[in-house]
């Protein structure tokens, strides 16, 4: 607002957005940060180094990208979206400035105060080993309250959330069985999704935007007559191509731009193929909301990709099962935080919303979750 643009509706969802995308990067930070050499084996800044050296890249390249797509969605002709996409690209700067400048920090301060076995609310008692509360006869409510110990691995960082899903995703696959179950799913999603896309309906109903006695709805109709609309698939394909020489940018890999390249565009055509089923139809508005989807459903891509190139061995097994250890966790918790960001504007009466909250939960986040497993195997190949 202090630049000079208005605050509109729209841009009230944009807390939000912000607060999915904010999480999705913490949890990396703190995957990053579980995965580091124990306090015992290393110092703080040894572990801050690793943390920032795991997922300080991969957030920079979410947060560039995703700036990108909003960046290229300024160009809509709804002045209303275009004010929203310019104040959601710099909401995704300051918030990545956030992750470096206090989230960093506070962790640093943190594992300052597990070093020192600090407690954790009040920082000056020292905190002791259960068996030694125990042998002192404490009550099971005060051992809960301050007893502890350091970590010294990444189990003892790990929510039950993040350990037992990338357990059951390791598991299946890592046997045939399992892994043609995902291409057979994964072939029936491609396929609907085709289908789709085929049968899928151009145009914006102006009904669907304000009610008929709006002076909008005639102008709307008078729009729609006498002038032609945007150039969308030309818009979609421009935020791909500058998403994809990013990525490049940070991971110069051929084979990994192969595979995100290819990720993306099924995903763009199951946003298409399962916006028909919906009964949602292909104009300006959705369009915008689609520019944005490619920058959110890279994310989750790249983190795994980043994960993969880390790592050195010859057993793509072992390589799925270590990537999936670092990355399947955050990815998880940072899908499941971002689809309830905005899972209150599918009650919304505002077309705009509810497209947008279809169109990121469902696929984007969905898409972007679901691509993880089939891709992974074909990195190593």
């Amino acid at each position: 607002m202090a630049c000079g643009l208005e605050f509109t509706t729209v841009a009230g969802v944009i807390p939000f957005l912000i607060i999915g995308i904010g999480i999705d990067d913490m949890f990396i930070l703190l995957s990053g940060m579980a995965g580091a050499p124990p306090l015992y084996k290393s110092t703080v800044e040894e572990r801050m180094a690793f943390m920032l050296k795991k997922g300080g890249v991969a957030i920079t390249i979410t947060s560039v990208t995703d700036m990108i797509a909003f960046i290229i969605g300024a160009s809509a002709v709804f002045v209303s979206i275009k004010i929203f996409c310019l104040y959601t690209a710099v909401a995704v700067f300051f918030c990545y400035l956030n992750q470096l400048f206090i989230l960093c920090p506070a962790i640093a301060i943190n594992e300052c105060r597990t070093e020192q076995k600090r407690h954790f609310c009040c920082c000056t008692q020292r905190v002791k080993s259960k068996e030694i509360y125990k042998r002192k006869s404490k009550s099971r409510c005060f051992i809960q309250c301050f007893a502890g110990h350091q970590p010294k691995s990444r189990e003892d960082v790990e929510s039950p959330l993040e350990k037992y899903p990338k357990k059951v995703i390791s598991l299946i696959l890592r046997y045939k069985p399992g892994k043609v179950s995902v291409a057979v799913v994964f072939l029936a999603y491609i396929v609907s999704s085709i289908y789709g896309a085929l049968n899928l309906k151009q145009g914006l109903d102006v009904h669907n935007l304000v009610s008929k006695d709006s002076y909008y709805y005639t102008y709307g109709v008078w729009d729609t007559t006498y002038f032609t609309s945007d150039p969308m698939v030309t818009t979609v394909g421009i935020t791909l191509a500058v998403v994809l020489l990013v990525k490049y940018f940070f991971m110069p890999n051929i084979v990994v731009g192969v595979v995100v390249a290819l990720t993306l565009l099924s995903i763009i055509v199951g946003i298409f193929g399962y916006m028909f089923y919906w009964d949602l139809s292909l104009n300006s508005m959705t369009m915008i909301h689609l520019v944005m989807s490619v920058g959110f459903s890279v994310d989750f891509s790249v983190h795994i990709c980043h994960a993969f190139l880390s790592l050195q061995s010859n057993d793509r097994d072992k390589v799925l099962e270590k990537a999936i250890d670092a990355t399947g966790g955050p990815i998880l918790n940072a899908a499941f935080s971002s689809m309830l960001g905005v899972a209150i504007l599918i009650f919304s009466d505002s077309y705009a919303f509810f497209c947008f909250e279809l169109e990121f939960d469902s696929s984007s986040v969905s898409s972007g979750t679901e691509h993880v497993s089939p891709n992974q195997d074909e990195e190593k190949q």
